[in-house]
């Protein structure tokens, strides 16, 4: 018996990183998973599963989010296995489910107890009031918050390795920053750089700007080589931070699930949610 899985989800890209738990949880129960995301995004996207073999995990590019994925989970219901007793199973999560359905009926998944429910959403300035869609998603999955955090794991590569080791050899204390989100909102974070610009042995980095620009000086040719890599390049820099401030975003998506289960050293860890921009500066 073969079984296969289609997964729709929310397809920004913070959501394709708080689909990861659910994903890796999932293969312990289909051969091959057919997981959407978007076109423009899939180069970051293949980085959070590179551990994972391409025949058990496909991507599913979309460019017309709403049209392609509605034509590809219509045409996957309405495909039969190509065996009796193959299993061929559509998880559609979030927002798509009010106009698309799913078909979970593979007993075993169904049927394996969840383990209970110790997470939630609760941190910093994130609330189960506006990050609720994350246990949404889960639980249109047949999961829970445990799956999203304790199944959560981001590979680490040689690039992400070697980020890590450049900095690491010339400045022992990294402040990690994400300022600015897709819809443009920024953090004010003026008071850090006051306070550590010109620290020697602190560097500032920050996915978004080179908050050295206007200093030439080794720092700021580092700092540059940082400025919008790929997300998951970012995963061993922000586990060996000493302070992490970021808005409400992507890398939500990464700090969430790392500063819940103890992956980070990092202390203070900042998420502030982009509706509190007006009230908090660091």
């Amino acid at each position: 018996m073969k079984t296969i899985a289609w997964f729709l989800s929310h397809n920004g890209l913070g959501d394709n990183l708080y689909s990861i738990g659910a994903i890796r949880y999932l293969l312990q129960f289909y051969d091959v998973i057919y997981f959407f995301c978007m076109h423009k995004y899939l180069d970051n996207v293949v980085l959070f599963f590179s551990d994972i073999p391409s025949h058990r995990l496909v991507f599913v590019p979309l460019i017309d989010e709403f049209k392609e994925s509605r034509h590809l989970i219509h045409t996957a219901l309405q495909t039969p296995p190509d065996g009796e007793e193959d299993i061929v199973d559509v998880f559609v999560c979030g927002l798509h489910k009010e106009k698309l359905p799913s078909r979970i009926s593979y007993s075993l998944f169904l049927n394996s107890p969840l383990p209970p429910l110790t997470y939630h959403i609760d941190y910093d300035t994130l609330t189960t009031g506006n990050y609720n869609f994350i246990s949404h998603i889960y639980a249109d999955a047949h999961l829970n918050l445990n799956i999203f955090f304790d199944w959560w794991k981001l590979p680490s590569s040689p690039i992400s390795k070697n980020l890590l080791e450049k900095v690491k050899s010339r400045f022992p204390y990294i402040v990690f920053l994400h300022t600015v989100s897709s819809d443009h909102c920024r953090l004010c974070v003026d008071g850090i750089l006051q306070k550590y610009l010109h620290e020697e042995g602190v560097i500032l980095i920050s996915s978004t700007e080179n908050v050295y620009s206007e200093i030439e000086s080794e720092k700021g040719a580092l700092a540059q080589e940082l400025v919008m890599q790929k997300v998951a390049y970012y995963h061993d820099i922000i586990a060996q931070s000493d302070e992490i401030y970021i808005i409400d975003s992507c890398f939500t998506g990464i700090v969430l699930p790392m500063v819940k289960t103890g992956q980070l050293k990092a202390d203070p860890v900042r998420i502030i949610e982009r509706s509190l921009l007006y009230k908090t500066r660091f």
